[in-house]
């Protein structure tokens, strides 16, 4: 026959012999299978994606002869352009040929349909490790045809508020007096058209704004800092992003089709300046032993000042919490705990109580702004990311925001901390007891001296990696790119 199958024997016996002895009564006749081993192929699957859910690629793997012997074969897909889960769900396992049959046997890998307007993206399907066959074509490769898929842009906006925050909320309560006529500016690029985006607006009398029919894409939310208020802070929106401290902006990214009501991106400032509040509102609500009484005032002059004492126009302390002030300028923040807090800007220090002072906030308020925190040699714990970040450990906390440089020093002990990325292409070197990440805007943090760091990345962009020789654990969480 035709078959390839076993070698087979069959055995011929001798019995009742007439004048005569038997001496080998029994011979084994071997049968050799003189047919080559079958082939196997796959074939190739071109189909057009859909425009959601998802489309079956069904690959027929094929014998090129019927076999007498039971035939198998691993088969598994990996990634071309085509990456999985996004484009299509990755398979594996084992296809089985029953003797003597030559059914072909399929493989079915589900493409995930979209709307968006891409080149035709491929996948492969591989053969390996067959059993009583040979592989004659291997790869089957899957292709998926954008088809005449156009991409539907859903219009999205962004809003948000300008304010006073009188209670130090971060939101806007009522009461809070409004900002009106400040100048918010959007500036970015479509991701879809590559087209350069550069708006501009005014608050409201309410103190609000919004940017309608904005398009998927990367933008910067860029406010104005009014001079006679203490620096302003940010609040990033709904849609996500993060805090660009070097212009007052949030940056964020919408990605395609769009549709994406982003609110709540805010501006506020504590108060105002002191060189903007005049010597009548003071002198209008001063009672006998000359001090300031905020409540005496009318509601829009109460509403105007900052509700903290000020030690000096840098610094202003409201019970245990300690804000320090940045300018619109270049601005240079340390901190180093001890027996005492030690602060500095711009050259000027101060020290306070741990046991009064127990939380430190600096906002840089605009220009080319840096910050270092120097820990204990006690346990520190952090939370950072580019512009802004927190430490902690025994009897405070610092936080700082809209920064353009951080440096953050353990000092010793079982310190740890967390490295967030922004929405932008971020890149983290490691190396020795320093771990550094920056994106493409110019921001750096880096962190010194801790014993264990977990690099998260998980707000979009393209991030890398470069890790050589450490003293400290670094665990990476999210679709880091190992350089």
């Amino acid at each position: 026959d035709l078959l390839n199958e076993s070698d087979e024997q069959f055995t011929v016996t001798l019995s009742n012999p007439v004048d005569a002895e038997i001496d080998t009564g029994t011979a084994t006749g071997t049968i050799e299978n003189d047919d080559p081993l079958p082939s196997l192929s796959i074939d190739d699957v071109t189909q057009v994606e859909g425009d959601s859910g998802t489309t079956a690629f069904v690959f027929t793997v094929s014998l090129s002869e019927t076999s007498g012997q039971t035939v198998t074969v691993e088969f598994s897909t990996s990634d071309g352009t085509a990456i999985a889960p996004d484009d299509y769900a990755s398979t594996s396992g084992t296809l089985t040929f029953a003797a003597e049959s030559s059914v072909p046997q399929t493989i079915t890998v589900n493409v995930v349909g979209d709307l968006f307007l891409e080149d035709d993206e491929t996948f492969t399907v591989n053969l390996s490790n067959p059993t009583n066959a040979t592989l004659d074509d291997a790869e089957g490769v899957g292709t998926i045809e954008n088809g005449d898929d156009t991409l539907v842009i859903i219009p999205s906006s962004l809003s948000g508020f300008a304010f006073i925050d009188v209670d130090n909320g971060h939101d806007m309560d009522a009461g809070e007096v409004k900002l009106a006529d400040l100048v918010v500016k959007l500036t970015g690029t479509e991701s879809d058209s590559g087209a350069s985006v550069e708006r501009m607006t005014t608050t409201a009398a309410d103190g609000s704004y919004t940017f309608e029919n904005v398009n998927p894409g990367t933008y910067l939310i860029e406010f104005t800092q009014p001079d006679q208020y203490l620096p302003g802070n940010l609040s990033v929106g709904t849609q996500g992003g993060s805090i660009f401290g070097a212009s007052l902006g949030i940056a964020t990214t919408i990605d395609s089709p769009g549709d994406v009501n982003g609110t709540d991106n805010n501006f506020f400032v504590p108060g105002l300046h002191p060189d903007f509040i005049s010597q009548r509102e003071f002198l209008a609500s001063s009672n006998n032993n000359g001090s300031v009484s905020v409540a005496s005032q009318s509601p829009s002059a109460a509403a105007l000042v900052a509700p903290a004492a000020a030690t000096q126009d840098a610094f202003t302390q409201d019970g245990g919490v300690l804000t320090v002030h940045g300018t619109a300028g270049d601005d240079a923040f340390e901190f180093s705990t001890g027996s005492m807090h030690t602060v500095t800007i711009n050259g000027q220090t101060q020290q306070f109580d741990p046991a009064v002072v127990t939380d430190i906030v600096f906002d840089g308020g605009g220009g080319n702004d840096s910050a270092t925190l120097n820990g204990s040699s006690g346990s520190e714990t952090g939370t950072f990311g580019l512009g802004s970040g927190w430490l902690a450990g025994p009897n405070y906390k610092v936080a700082v925001s809209n920064v353009d440089s951080i440096v953050a020093n353990g000092g010793g002990g079982n310190d740890t901390a967390t490295l967030n990325d922004s929405s932008f292409d971020d890149d983290l070197v490691a190396l020795g007891e320093e771990a550094t990440l920056s994106n493409e805007l110019g921001l750096t943090t880096t962190l010194l001296a801790f014993q264990q760091v977990e690099a998260v990345s998980e707000n979009g962009g393209l991030d890398s990696v470069l890790a050589g020789d450490l003293d400290f654990s670094l665990e990476l969480e999210g679709p880091w790119e190992t350089e």
